[in-house]
């Protein structure tokens, strides 16, 4: 029988403008169906919330009654000011692989919390994910692919099939069944939320693969679930997207660019520059040197990646009409850059491989595909590193009753946005023809993740309205305004670097200063702060991380603008990386005086114990 257990309250106050939450160490019990609640509070956005910190145990494969293991989830529970509150609603992150208590620190928890005065809401982290077990489990990415060669899908899928072997490896370590780590076992979690929360019905909301999640436990136990909200819909037979609707995104993205002032006359047909570029890069795969020694070979392959995992960001499709247009001038270093990364093949989570593997696809998908992929500009690139990653012997897959149509009389509220690639608006279409009360809200211009949560104050007030059974007033709100980066023939970026690494510093300087003169308002360079703040962060951070010419592009940066605070910020912390605390200390406060308000920099010099003059 599960069991209840109150603690007694810790009063727990993290105190900061956005908090990060992290649950207190508490009494476990690990028999499935413990619970164990401890009372707290939080500050979110200057206000104080009351929240319990959840433990809750599940069988770690239920399908398994060998199998008497278990794994402990957690969630926060923040309660609502109603005296007679509705179903608690759930928030369900996307990936696989993301945290719905880490969710609490981003802006879409303004909206979560905005639910508060008529229902509780509940962050949770599901199993593998954040701080339920068995936690985020993953292994070292291994070697990369070289970067003086031109390559391909099979190199990649080579690296890929190794990160799974080792994961697989990694898990049975561990003891872990790879089984367990299914979206079936996922959705029967929630069921066993909803018994510890001590709810009669749960709300789910879910972003991205948390909608695929929901739509799982919809099925599996419809008696549990008093309604749903699928935030751009991955339905059960689209884990792997389908090619055209790629491209169906990237020709919405060049409507844009063509009604943008900048890029009207000077890119009128952005696909068509795009279909170019490749082509040249197809027959000449172009060697770029990045900073002496170190150069890498693009080709076509790389670009159709490139272009294609930004697919759901808006923040990254606003930068590839500049990339493309400095490409069909023949600059390539952006691109280059980017190889860096992708010949080194990512690490996912055990979780996230193996939910996403088990989800797998139907034939008919997998066919569809294969053919499209011949047939569109990016090809299948969007679905890296699956499905090869999936061929992997031991890894989990769910039969073809999991991906099967879905019919239901569960209400259910699809939001959509009309540049969302990821999970386009026929997802949706398709998911609420088996759904008898469905209603659908799509967002013009809106991309994939917070787009669907944040760009409009109208999105809180139709789910409001759908919660309490309400006819919503609109099927289409307009989102957010697109901001392009300015188009621009070369790279500043890639200048730079070769005067930094081959004349100094001061030479830099000079010819930065020189160039701007000269260039400033044309097409270009990009001379705006952003530019050399992102290129030292991927010095910094990068494969072929550099601290000392990080720093050195950092302190550019602050040459340039003076009075900007990040670009201080920056150099302060690229110090701090390399063991300078004075010098960190010293920029940390530099950039307070130009904006007191920076919490990061306030934090630091609390964490470097120099908050004093």
């Amino acid at each position: 029988m599960a069991r209840y257990t109150l603690l007694a309250g810790r009063g727990l106050l993290l105190a900061a403008a956005v908090c990060v939450v992290s649950l207190p160490a508490g009494a476990q019990d690990n028999e499935a169906g413990a619970v164990v609640v401890e009372p707290g509070t939080v500050e979110h956005f200057g206000r104080m919330f009351d929240v319990e910190f959840g433990t809750f145990q599940v069988p770690m494969n239920r399908r398994d009654p060998d199998n008497q293991q278990t794994f402990a989830l957690r969630f926060v529970r923040y309660n609502s000011t109603s005296p007679d509150p509705g179903h608690p609603a759930v928030y369900l992150a996307g990936g696989p692989g993301g945290s719905g208590i880490s969710s609490m620190n981003s802006d879409r928890a303004r909206v979560f919390l905005a639910l508060l005065d008529e229902r509780d809401f509940i962050a949770f982290d599901q199993r593998g994910v954040g701080q339920s077990e068995p936690g985020r489990l993953q292994v070292d990415p291994g070697p990369a692919l070289s970067l003086d060669e031109p390559t391909d899908l099979d190199e990649y899928c080579r690296l890929a099939q190794d990160v799974a072997r080792r994961t697989l490896a990694m898990l049975k370590e561990r003891g872990i069944d790879p089984a367990a780590l299914t979206t079936e076992q996922s959705a029967d979690d929630l069921d066993d939320l909803r018994k510890a929360v001590g709810a009669e019905k749960l709300v789910l909301w879910g972003s991205s693969y948390g909608t695929h999640l929901s739509l799982a436990a919809a099925r599996q136990h419809p008696e549990s679930f008093a309604a749903l909200i699928l935030a751009g819909t991955e339905g059960p037979d689209h884990t792997f997207k389908l090619p055209s609707n790629i491209q169906k995104n990237l020709e919405r993205l060049g409507e844009l660019v063509a009604l943008d002032p900048a890029y009207a006359q000077l890119m009128p047909d952005f696909v068509g520059t795009v279909e170019q570029v490749l082509s040249d890069l197809d027959k000449h795969p172009d060697a770029v040197t990045i900073i002496p020694g170190l150069a890498a070979t693009v080709s076509k392959w790389d670009l159709q990646k490139a272009l294609s995992s930004p697919m759901g960001s808006r923040r990254s499709m606003q930068e590839i009409p500049a990339i493309i247009y400095a490409m069909a001038h023949g600059e390539r270093f952006k691109l280059a850059t980017t190889v860096m990364g992708l010949r080194r093949v990512g690490s996912p989570s055990a979780m996230s491989l193996c939910m996403d593997c088990a989800s797998w696809a139907t034939e008919p998908r997998l066919e569809q595909i294969r053919r499209e992929a011949g047939e569109t500009v990016l090809g299948a690139a969007i679905d890296f590193p699956f499905p090869c990653v999936c061929e992997v012997e031991g890894m989990p897959r769910l039969g073809d009753d999991f991906r099967a149509p879905l019919e239901s009389d569960i209400p259910v509220l699809f939001i959509s946005g009309t540049l969302d690639g990821r999970t386009p608006i026929s997802n949706a279409k398709e998911i609420a023809e088996g759904f008898s009360n469905a209603r659908h809200l799509v967002i013009r211009n809106a991309s994939h993740g917070g787009d669907l949560f944040t760009s409009s104050p109208k999105i809180l007030e139709a789910v409001r309205m759908f919660l309490r059974g309400e006819t919503l007033p609109w099927t289409q709100i307009d989102g957010p305004v697109w901001q392009f980066d300015p188009p621009r023939e070369r790279s500043l970026e890639h200048e730079m670097l070769q005067v930094l690494t081959g004349e100094g510093f001061d030479a830099a300087v000079a010819q930065y200063h020189e160039i701007r003169k000269k260039f400033e308002g044309r097409p270009v360079y990009d001379f705006r702060e952003v530019v050399l703040n992102e290129l030292g962060y991927r010095v910094l951070s990068g494969g072929h991380k550099d601290v000392d010419l990080a720093i050195n592009i950092f302190r550019l940066n602050t040459v340039a603008y003076p009075d900007a605070f990040n670009t201080w910020d920056s150099l302060a912390e690229a110090c701090l990386e390399n063991g300078d605390t004075p010098n960190a200390v010293k920029f940390y406060k530099k950039s307070l005086e130009l904006n007191p308000e920076n919490r990061g920099a306030i934090q630091m010099l609390e964490r470097i114990g120099a908050t004093d003059d």
